[in-house]
């Protein structure tokens, strides 16, 4: 018997905690204002992307989340249908978290994060996932007038302090298919980057990136080296690339001399003013 009423507290709490998150559920569920909710969304995500957002329509997603169904930007619909978990635990070790999944006409990409609340001194931590993420959407994502075409999947991984550049630290690994890279600046024949396939992984330490493996196949294949200076906005990053690219025979021979084996070339400047330099042959 006293066993049983020692066991009684514990019950007790758990049925007053289950009926707290089905009031809860079901709050969101009716009583939640999505309208005042949607301007607020609008006016976060238009003054992180530096252009103008509208949102579709918003409804609860089970268990405890929102989906909006359909994001314009500029007047051109980017996402289906935009989806946000709250992470309810997060609380309790003092941070708070969200998880956000983006479907979009092409690919998909999530983003999961958990940042510290108030004055609490704990590393904040973010991963990033695309699946076939359309690489077109990376100048109006990141305020950048570079607009790459093909698709990416991979993942990015962020910790550090606080969520400024500069205190962010980790890796990226990314495969990118049917790719093409606009050159503003370019001693080639052709106004940018083509390949079939770029493998990247790289290092992430106080917002410089730095390459241990790129290598592109294709058209133009070959292997790249170096850094990006990460910057706010994404367009002022600076390039300090160098690597060998190889050409097949129907661009070699575009070429007003063409070129024995691989050439070297640089890639300086800025995302949206890369400056590309022919360095010669080895």
């Amino acid at each position: 018997m006293a066993e049983a009423k020692r066991g009684t507290p514990f019950l007790e709490k758990a049925a007053v905690a289950a009926f707290g998150i089905v009031c809860l559920v079901v709050f969101i569920c009716i009583r939640f204002p999505y309208g005042n909710f949607r301007g607020y969304l609008e006016q976060a995500i238009g003054e992180k992307i530096g252009r103008p957002v509208v949102l579709g329509p918003i409804h609860p997603h089970f268990p405890l989340g929102i989906r909006v169904s359909g994001v314009s930007v500029e007047g051109t619909e980017r996402v289906k249908d935009l989806i946000l978990r709250p992470h309810v635990l997060s609380p309790l070790t003092g941070k708070v978290g969200m998880d956000v999944k983006a479907l979009l006409p092409a690919g998909s990409l999530t983003c999961s994060f958990d940042k510290p609340m108030g004055s609490l001194r704990t590393s904040m931590k973010a991963r990033v996932q695309m699946e076939n993420f359309d690489s077109s959407l990376i100048h109006v994502l990141f305020s950048t007038k570079m607009e790459p075409r093909g698709a990416i999947t991979g993942s990015i991984d962020l910790a550090g302090p606080s969520p400024s550049l500069e205190a962010l630290g980790g890796s990226a690994s990314i495969v990118w298919k049917d790719g093409f890279i606009p050159l503003s600046e370019s001693q080639l024949p052709f106004d940018g980057l083509t390949f079939a396939t770029m493998v990247m992984d790289s290092r992430i330490e106080r917002g410089m990136v730095t390459l241990d493996k790129m290598e592109l196949k294709g058209d133009m294949s070959g292997v790249v080296r170096g850094s990006v200076w990460m910057m706010d906005p994404a367009g002022r990053s600076r390039l300090n690339l160098t690597g060998e690219l190889t050409l097949a025979q129907a661009l070699s021979s575009a070429m007003a001399a063409a070129p024995r084996g691989a050439l070297k070339f640089s890639l300086r400047g800025t995302l949206d003013r890369p400056r590309f330099r022919i360095l010669g042959s080895p």
